[in-house]
């Protein structure tokens, strides 16, 4: 297993810092994706679990555009994915749904994810917390360490079979090395790997500073039988530590062409300064 660090290359965008002056003020930032077909940034803000908005942000013409206030749609909006011109959000909050919108934020459907029937080992997928586009019409969604590679279909994501990440491998370093809590944040696929954001609280301190970026091969659906799902093993992690910031937690990475992204929670005192980051993997 390779461990290596997270290299910010640049700020591409200080988005606190726009939505203030466009006259927008939300606490923190959640799901993250790239639109594949042009590169510009999508993100989900909430105040809080009644009030959200979408927003996309152009790298090429600086440009940042919201839809402004959503209310008890997209509740925590905790991860998101871009499939074909269309953007998916779970929602979090115990919910099993994924909200669709179109590239210009119209709202097209509510899709639900359906399981297969209970594995007799491992664990129900009771509520969806992370999303990814896998590849054609699959995508992985779950919670936890639990997900499963489904087929988007008319109304909903049909699990085709499941997987269970080995995430002790990740956690047990830094619990060992003076954090009490982890959380796990947004996933993302490329060329069969999966992506996961871990942060961490140090000991005795109220915010996330501390992050893994874990990698993780996804097997096919031959791996895994019919009572229980495959176990997936760590194959690469990068931290990305911050003990200097009041807060800084990385939400979700994403890429574009040959550059990868990653979007941020950031506090500096009581400034907040969420921030979109090209990075690289070392």
């Amino acid at each position: 297993m390779y461990s290596g660090k997270v290299s910010v290359k640049e700020n591409i965008c200080s988005i606190s810092k726009k939505l203030g002056y466009l006259g927008v003020s939300y606490s923190q930032v959640q799901g993250y994706d790239i639109n594949s077909s042009n590169g510009k940034h999508f993100f989900v803000n909430i105040a809080n679990e009644e009030h959200a908005m979408l927003s996309k942000y152009d790298a090429s013409t600086k440009e940042l555009v919201h839809t402004g206030d959503i209310k008890n749609v997209i509740m925590h909006g905790n991860d998101c994915a871009y499939y074909k011109g269309d953007y998916y959000i779970v929602c979090g909050s115990n919910s099993k749904k994924i909200k669709c919108y179109d590239s210009t934020f119209n709202y097209k459907k509510t899709y639900t994810f359906v399981p297969k029937s209970t594995y007799l080992h491992g664990n129900d997928i009771s509520q969806i917390s992370c999303i990814a586009h896998y590849k054609d019409s699959k995508f992985i969604l779950g919670y936890g360490s639990d997900l499963a590679i489904c087929n988007l279909e008319e109304d909903r994501f049909s699990e085709i079979y499941r997987i269970e990440l080995n995430e002790n491998q990740v956690i047990g370093i830094k619990m060992r090395g003076g954090t009490e809590s982890c959380s796990g944040q947004g996933i993302y696929c490329k060329n069969n790997e999966l992506y996961k954001v871990y942060s961490f609280v140090p000991t005795g301190q109220e915010h996330s500073k501390l992050n893994t970026i874990a990698v993780f091969e996804i097997p096919d659906e031959n791996h895994s039988d019919k009572t229980s799902p495959a176990i997936v093993s760590l194959s690469a992690s990068y931290t990305c530590d911050r003990p200097e910031k009041t807060t800084f937690e990385i939400e979700g990475v994403s890429s574009y062409g040959s550059n990868m992204y990653m979007i941020a929670n950031v506090t500096e005192g009581k400034t907040q300064k969420d921030s979109i980051y090209r990075i690289s993997l070392n």
